[in-house]
């Protein structure tokens, strides 16, 4: 099965070279990109009938959050947080954190053994779009992608390099807030049209000592053991050698040390942890007017260190990936258009509590087909996997997208999806279960847009519901006669629900406002009694809220910005109690300063938890209350 795989793959990547010398060239820069927050350009294998939140490169610019869990949480996506820095993990529609699929330049990033990915350990220097696909997209994708698919891509199109002539480009963010925080960003590119280097440095530090109320009746109490310190290097070349073909090689080295705070029902804490990456990846798009085809691989190695100077306790945790993804896009008149790929990945860990033997390997062959008419777009996608040679559950997927006259979109979207157990799973000892079986079941979903372009602004209304049963969900339990800990497919996880959206955009007296509001209502219930732990049928799943909510006011008048974010967030399920809901606002200023062509400054302020709100977002660990940060940036180009 590997032979053959490889023998795909090696097909796909000389069929674009061969086909190359036989057609007239083409402008690869097809990636456009908008000034009204939206990024135009698509994902790569985006499902039809899909629903997408895109963040601009220039947003994530302006943009004064520490990392992409911070980012996420302020475009209301439920953001599982232990604290500013400390784990942070996503959860959509109901979906546990592993069933998100996190991709980086086109590639897996989330840690194998856990099977999640902590979003406070990317910067935003690290990114320069991020888009989260909503709903099952396993039939493109593969594993995980159950509740979304969250692609984040390293390199952008820049003006400054649209021409022969070779430019130099410098951005310089710098920040400094509450309970000594501090963040840089410093940006250095240089190059034209053809050739370009790009290298980032993302420096983060914090003690995070911030006060907090253990309970209403007992005294204040500062956190400690909460301080970190990030360092990110990222260099980048990207090569166009004609308008045909682009390629892109990248690495990425972090290095991030950072303590772990005590609980609420704790006095002191001397744990920390240390996370270690050296991530090189390789992209190469060719596209001419015979086909399109894009090579993707990465090599990523990284270490997870654990210390606990009070119980004498140290836990190394080591993976390596190896992946390289291929497809080739053919497109048949105006209508047709087939999409053929293949991916394969090899990982091996080695932890404290277990050593993999043979390493990990995955073959997928993925197809997929659409049909577009003038008003109406419909696209089938197919999946068969391999795990170490043995066959997952073939997976289909159909989309389905129509415009009901000049104002309407009607998206309809249905597949079958799946998680593997991860390493930890299989292979932790005690408690490691070989015979585990993927997660998978089926999802639906139908949304209707609404979008208008008057004289007085623009309205944009959407109203999406959604369908999931996933079948053998993954639990970890205490069985009879066991002293510990094991997995097993003990669960059904029924999710469903309604996510709404409005928007108005409009100008006036030289002044431009946006005005959103969103409200999402959830469902997620166990569809099993459970005794360990205890979950009774037709629970809500822990830590899933039913309703969350965001209202976004925006005014910007010549070089001043204002923005308003307020929050709402239901109660939730803990382990152990119930989460109290909370509401939290947050208000930023910046206002520019361009002194001479080429050089442009930013300052401003912003301040988050502005009604100072004693929350928690996970039981027992309490998050800061009201704080600022200050921040500038300077660009030259």
């Amino acid at each position: 099965m590997v032979k053959f795989s490889f023998q795909l793959i090696g097909l796909l990547v000389l069929l674009p070279i061969v086909l190359q010398a036989q057609v007239d060239s083409v402008d690869l820069d097809t990636m456009n990109l908008s000034e009204v927050t939206i990024w135009s350009s698509e994902l790569k294998r985006q499902e039809v009938g899909s629903q997408t939140i895109r963040l601009a490169p220039n947003e994530l610019n302006k943009s004064t959050a520490r990392n992409v869990g911070d980012l996420l949480n302020h475009s209301n996506i439920y953001v599982k947080q232990y604290g500013p820095g400390t784990l942070s993990s996503i959860s959509t529609r109901g979906g546990s954190a592993g069933q998100t699929l996190a991709l980086w330049n086109g590639m897996p990033i989330s840690s194998p053994t856990l099977g999640l990915l902590d979003l406070s350990l990317i910067p935003i220097g690290a990114v320069e779009s991020v888009q989260l696909e909503k709903g099952g997209n396993a039939a493109l994708w593969g594993s995980g992608a159950i509740g979304a698919v969250l692609d984040m891509n390293s390199n952008a199109s820049h003006s400054s390099f649209q021409q022969d002539k070779f430019n130099l480009s410098f951005e310089q963010f710098l920040s400094l807030g509450s309970f000594d925080q501090w963040q840089g960003r410093t940006k250095l590119a240089m190059g034209n049209k053809k050739l370009q280097f790009i290298s980032k440095y993302n420096f983060q530090k914090a003690e995070n000592d911030y006060p907090f109320l253990p309970a209403p009746d007992l005294p204040e109490k500062r956190l400690v053991n909460a301080a970190q310190e990030a360092h990110h290097f990222i260099e980048e070349i990207v090569w166009k050698p004609n308008a045909q073909n682009k390629l892109q090689l990248t690495y990425w080295k972090q290095q991030i040390d950072r303590g772990i705070p005590p609980t609420v029902n704790q006095d002191t804490s001397s744990a920390r942890q240390e996370d270690l990456a050296d991530r090189l990846t390789f992209n190469w798009k060719l596209k001419n007017d015979f086909l399109e085809a894009q090579l993707n691989a990465g090599f990523f190695d990284e270490q997870n260190n654990y210390f606990d100077k009070s119980t004498n306790l140290t836990a190394r945790n080591v993976f390596k990936n190896r992946m390289i993804d291929v497809s080739l896009k053919k497109s048949f008149g105006d209508k047709h258009n087939v999409l053929l790929g293949t991916s394969y990945f090899n990982t091996t860990a080695e932890t404290t509590s277990y050593k993999t033997d043979d390493p990990e390997e995955k073959i997928a062959l993925f197809l997929s087909y659409k049909f577009q008419l003038k008003k109406l777009q419909a696209q089938l996608s197919l999946r068969e996997e391999w795990i170490n040679e043995t066959a997952i559950p073939f997976v289909p997927n159909l989309g389905i997208q129509y415009l009901l006259g000049d104002k309407f979109t009607l998206k309809m979207k249905a597949g079958k999806n799946y998680r593997l157990p991860t390493l930890n799973d299989r292979y932790w000892r005690p408690g490691g279960n070989l015979a585990l079986l993927p997660e998978q079941g089926w999802s639906e979903e139908i949304g209707i847009e609404y979008y208008n372009t008057a004289k007085k602004g623009i309205w944009k209304i959407k109203l999406v519901g959604f369908n999931r049963v996933i079948e053998d969900w993954i639990l970890w339990s205490r069985f009879p006669g066991d002293f510990f800990f094991s997995p097993a497919n003990i669960s059904k996880v029924h999710s469903r629900g309604l996510e709404s959206m409005a928007s108005f955009y409009f100008e006036k007296m030289n002044w431009q406002f946006h005005l959103m509001v969103q409200h999402d209502y959830i469902l997620a219930t166990n569809q099993k009694d459970l005794l360990i732990p205890r979950i009774e049928k037709g629970a809500q799943l822990w830590y899933t809220p039913k309703h969350q909510g965001k209202f976004r006011f925006t005014a910007t008048f010549k070089e001043l910005n204002f923005r308003y974010n307020h929050f709402w967030i239901g109660s939730t399920i803990g382990f152990n109690k119930t989460i109290p809901g909370y509401q939290l606002g947050s208000f930023e200023f910046n206002t520019e300063f361009q002194f001479h062509k080429k050089w442009k400054t930013t300052y401003g302020v912003s301040i988050q938890n502005l009604w100072n709100k004693n929350y928690e977002v996970v039981e027992f660990r309490p998050m800061p209350g009201r704080n600022f940060q200050l921040f500038a940036k300077i660009n030259f180009n």
